[in-house]
Formats: C-alpha cells, sequence, structure tokens
C-alpha cells in the first residue's frame, strides 16, 4: 500500500470482510409479531380504530363520538370473549391423553395472576391513600437518587464510563463495537497496518467517513 487509492481498496476488502463475519455470526431471534395473546389481524385494527376515536374524543368531547366509541369497545370485546372461547374449545378437543398434553392444559388452568401487594413504608405499614403512598415512594427515592458517595474514585467513574461506552451502536460502516471486540488478533495486525499506511499517505478512506449535519440555531428574536 503506497497509494491513497491501495488503502482504500484494502479498507474496503476489511470492512466488508468483518460485516460479512459478523452477519454469519449473529443469531437471529425470531420476532413475536402478534401481542396481546393470539389475537386476529381484524381485532387489531378495531383496537387500533378504537385507540383513534378515543384519541379524537380526548380533544373534541363530542357525544357521539363517546357512544360510538363505547359500542365499538362492546362488539370488540364481546368479539374477543367469543374468538377465545372457540379457542379454548378447540385446544381441548384436539388433547390427547399423552403426559406433556396434559401438563401443558393443567398449567393453563392453574394459571393465576400474580397479586400487586400494596405500597410500605419503611416501618412496613401499608399505604393506601394517596398522601401517604406518596410519601412512601419519596422515602424509597431518596436512596437510589441520592448523591453519590465520595467513596466512589475517579478511576472506577472511567471504567464505568469506558464499559458504557462499549454498547454504543454500529458506525456509519454497519460494525458492532462487541464485534470489534471478538476479533481474532491476525485481523488486528491487519487493522494495524492499514491505520499505519493511513498515516504514512494522510489518506483517511471514504469507508469511515460520516457526513456531520450542521444544525443551525437562531438567536431569540431572530428570525432566518
Amino acid at each position: 500500500m503506497e497509494t491513497p487509492k491501495d488503502v482504500e481498496e484494502a479498507v474496503n476488502i476489511l470492512v466488508n470482510r468483518i460485516r460479512k463475519a459478523q452477519q454469519t455470526a449473529m443469531v437471529s431471534q425470531p420476532v413475536q409479531i402478534l401481542r396481546r395473546g393470539d389475537l386476529l389481524l381484524r381485532f387489531r385494527e378495531k383496537m387500533q380504530q378504537k385507540r383513534r376515536l378515543h384519541k379524537l374524543w380526548t380533544h373534541t368531547r363530542c357525544p357521539r363520538l363517546r357512544k360510538k366509541l363505547n359500542e365499538l369497545a362492546r362488539r370488540l370485546a364481546v368479539a374477543v370473549r367469543d374468538h377465545r372461547g372457540a379457542a379454548w374449545e378447540e385446544t381441548i378437543d384436539h388433547a390427547s391423553e399423552s403426559m406433556k398434553n396434559l401438563h401443558q392444559l393443567n398449567c393453563r388452568l392453574t394459571k393465576t395472576t400474580t397479586p400487586i401487594c400494596p405500597i410500605t413504608n419503611r416501618a412496613g405499614a401499608r399505604s393506601y391513600d394517596v398522601p401517604a403512598r406518596a410519601e412512601a415512594i419519596v422515602q424509597y427515592l431518596e436512596g437510589p437518587f441520592s448523591p453519590k458517595s465520595p467513596a466512589i474514585s475517579t478511576m472506577m467513574q472511567e471504567h464505568g464510563t469506558l464499559r458504557a461506552c462499549g454498547r454504543e451502536g454500529p458506525g456509519p460502516d454497519g460494525i458492532a463495537t462487541e464485534a470489534l471486540r471478538q476479533l481474532p488478533k491476525r485481523v488486528m495486525v491487519a487493522m494495524n497496518k492499514v491505520f499505519n499506511w493511513i498515516l504514512r499517505t494522510g489518506h483517511f478512506p471514504e469507508a469511515w467517513k460520516s457526513p456531520i449535519e450542521a444544525i443551525t440555531i437562531p438567536k431569540p428574536g431572530k428570525i432566518l
């Protein structure tokens, strides 16, 4: 590598190979398409329509919109209840005598929601009214949001900052910081050679340049 063109070619080859290795090593997670249970597409569309109506009624307070919103909510609740009931009956009809199938049905039948405990203060007394609950929350937040202890040294703060910076997203080349951290030694040696030739030729590759957008902020009272 003696010219800027050679540096560009070497950087492009290095970036493409690292990016390809990153894509190969990535494990794809299954995307959850449906939320709030196994609801059909028409139910989700009705729920979106209900949210839009509720938002419009919040701004206008129109009685007709309120009536239409209540009717839509009632029909949606009935449709979802009927759909879940039909799905449960179909599950029971297709149940077999295997231990695994019976265990799954038993878990679904005996599953209960976790009870929500009331808020307690430092003394252990339960708080029910709004002022007592607010006071208990304030007492709890005094600990996590207290000023930093002077026992924390500057070195520990720098260490925490460096660990936090390692979780940043990928740069313009699409290579994540974790991928760079897992590179083998021979790739690091090749990257070191590329950096040395960048310093010798005085040419920075285009693949590692990111455009900088300047945002102008006018002064108070000034119109652009």
